[in-house]
């Protein structure tokens, strides 16, 4: 992680950013594994007291999808288009997760709103997180 970048987040967006470097092995191994018995098969892992899901039926435009319920996400394969668009999903799926007020419900406005928010945030942090140092 980019230490001098990460002086300028608050805690709880430091701690986002600091899970998502912890997790990015598990991530990649989920959809990655040499298992020929599990290629092209939807499968979950627990990390983090995250339940996290590869979804290989996905549809085309879902890179992630917040699961409040389980404290996770799933991926779906557009996640995997290259390792930068992995990253910036991970960060978003956990930005959601700490920072989401739509648990218990929402509206349009607001779930646009936290989608809005979750992408900004990893698109200006994608570097602190896992760019040089």
């Amino acid at each position: 992680m980019n230490r001098s970048k990460r002086a300028g987040l608050n805690e709880r967006q430091r701690g986002v950013v600091e899970q998502a470097v912890r997790l990015l092995d598990e991530v990649q191994y989920l959809k990655f594994n040499d298992s020929t018995s599990s290629r092209g098969r939807a499968r979950e892992t627990h990390v983090d007291g995250r339940v996290i899901a590869y979804e290989p039926d996905a549809p085309d435009w879902m890179s992630g999808m917040t699961d409040h319920a389980r404290q996770g996400f799933t991926l779906g394969p557009k996640a995997y288009s290259s390792e930068e668009e992995l990253k910036k999903t991970l960060l978003q799926e956990l930005y959601r997760l700490e920072f989401s007020e739509s648990q218990t419900g929402t509206t349009q406005v607001m779930a646009q709103s936290e989608t809005h928010d979750a992408f900004t945030f990893a698109e200006q942090h994608y570097r602190t997180a896992f760019g040089p140092d």
